[in-house]
């Protein structure tokens, strides 16, 4: 206004409040949120079949030690037999009413059944370690398990077939969420692709203000003198970027028909596994039904025998081997009666059950 050069001091401030929105970008953020939440649910899918990995492998131990349990105690039973039997046949001997071979034999016959019990306690300790190492637990603590008491085992026929066991194993199962969530993440995957070649649309907004100290206005009357808005719109339009979308939606297509596949083999692999599991259940029950036949006929075998070598009609080793038999039949027996109640409790798993005994 002066047309005069002046050296003076001045100060001066600002303010600026902006802030932008996107409006559209071809579904790609909803899709992303959505694509995080799947990714945490295969997590935790993930971390369920971990659990019951390790807790099938915790069942199959327990069940190991309660037939080595009764494994040993059978042993024991036995032992005690031949060594009441031992002291009367010495006696015998002694008397000179049977020959010093009978003693022998029966000698012999409790070498081996103290060995038996020497290998079951072993069998018996190796698989306390194993469930103490699958518990994580320190191997010098003391470590028990409970032993339920298993009056009978119900041979009787289970109550669904496979395809019925399959549908609700299908349900509960987390190798099944575990493909599912695959395929709805590749899916995601493809919808994100797919949105790039959209235009998207955002929105923009500020505020911006200034004083200074050269106007004798107050800071608050400059600032709302000096106010000024902004509000934008900002299409942006994909036009060609190298094909890189196409290839990136060409390559998202192509998973999610490799995750279809995927969840179609782990139906059909469950299928199977049900199916090979009752199958083997159902051979598991007869050969329960089997021994436990088997070891009725022997029982009775070895106490008529018991009665002929008490009288001298048969000879020791008629006898041993007759009492051979029937400790073959019981652990037979015991074998295939835990192996019986495994497979059962295999299958309440596949349908959701919790595993007891």
């Amino acid at each position: 206004n002066t047309f005069l050069f002046t050296n003076d001091r001045t100060s001066s401030s600002g303010v600026n409040i902006s802030s932008s929105v996107d409006i559209f970008n071809g579904f790609s953020k909803l899709n992303t949120l959505r694509k995080s939440k799947e990714s945490y649910d295969l997590s935790r899918y993930a971390h369920k079949k971990a659990i019951n990995d390790i807790s099938l492998q915790i069942a199959s131990a327990y069940i190991k030690i309660l037939f080595d349990m009764e494994e040993l105690e059978n042993a024991q039973k036995q032992i005690k037999v031949t060594v009441l039997q031992y002291e009367r046949i010495q006696k015998l001997v002694n008397a000179g009413n049977l020959p010093k071979g009978d003693l022998y034999n029966l000698e012999a016959q409790k070498a081996s059944e103290e060995l038996a019990i020497i290998n079951a306690q072993n069998t018996l300790d190796i698989d306390y370690l194993n469930l103490i190492q699958l518990l994580d637990l320190s191997s010098d603590q003391s470590f028990k398990i409970a032993k339920p008491i298993i009056e009978s085992v119900s041979s009787k026929k289970y109550p669904i077939n496979v395809d019925m066991i399959f549908n609700e194993a299908k349900d509960s199962l987390p190798e099944i969420r575990i493909a599912e969530s695959n395929l709805q993440i590749a899916r995601l995957n493809s919808k994100i692709a797919v949105g790039k070649y959209f235009p998207s649309l955002s929105g923009s907004g500020a505020i911006r203000s200034s004083s200074s100290s050269e106007f004798t206005e107050s800071i608050n009357k400059q600032i709302d003198d000096n106010r000024r808005d902004y509000v934008g719109l900002t299409v942006s339009i994909p036009i060609f970027n190298n094909l890189q979308t196409s290839e990136t939606v060409a390559s998202a297509q192509f998973d999610v028909k490799s995750k279809e596949i995927d969840l179609e083999m782990a139906y059909n692999d469950l299928y199977k596994i049900i199916q090979k599991a009752f199958q083997e259940l159902l051979s598991a029950q007869k050969k329960y039904e089997a021994t436990k036949n088997q070891k009725k006929a022997l029982e009775e075998a070895f106490k008529y025998s018991q009665k002929k070598y008490d009288v001298g009609v048969v000879n020791s080793y008629d006898f041993a081997d007759a009492k051979n038999k029937l400790r073959k039949a019981e652990s037979d027996l015991l074998s295939a009666k835990y192996d019986f109640i495994f497979k059962t409790k295999v299958l309440d798993f596949y349908r959701g059950k919790p595993i007891t005994l």
